[in-house]
């Protein structure tokens, strides 16, 4: 019987991309967001800080640097540099209504603090 179980079940396809575990976080009741602390120099030599926010569940900092990435390109400066010297995780906080829809649907926020 064990032998007739196992060539019914299908193996399980895993999509390796990187992307947001969306019905996790969106179940998850105490929802806590990780802010990243983060500056970019513009393509005009000036300097952008704002912060990108995501579920805690996110530990990649690779996905984050994407999000960052996405997020400059939506300002003109795609492609300028986004690492772990302009992008660090800075602290932890509970997530606000204001940000819920937008890391709902993009996987992040951001928080423009100067020169973006």
């Amino acid at each position: 019987m064990l032998i007739l179980l196992r060539n019914r079940i299908k193996p399980l396809q895993i999509n390796f991309e990187l992307s947001l575990p969306k019905y996790r976080f969106m179940q998850n009741s105490n929802k806590k967001v990780n802010v990243w602390d983060t500056y970019v120099t513009r393509k005009d030599g000036g300097i952008m800080h704002f912060d990108i926010l995501a579920p805690v569940e996110i530990t990649d900092p690779k996905l984050i640097y994407q999000f960052g990435q996405e997020y400059l390109a939506t300002k003109g400066q795609a492609g300028q540099a986004l690492a772990a010297e302009q992008c660090r995780l800075c602290h932890v906080e509970h997530l606000q209504p204001k940000w819920e829809q937008d890391i709902a649907d993009k996987g992040f926020f951001v928080i423009e603090m100067e020169g973006c």
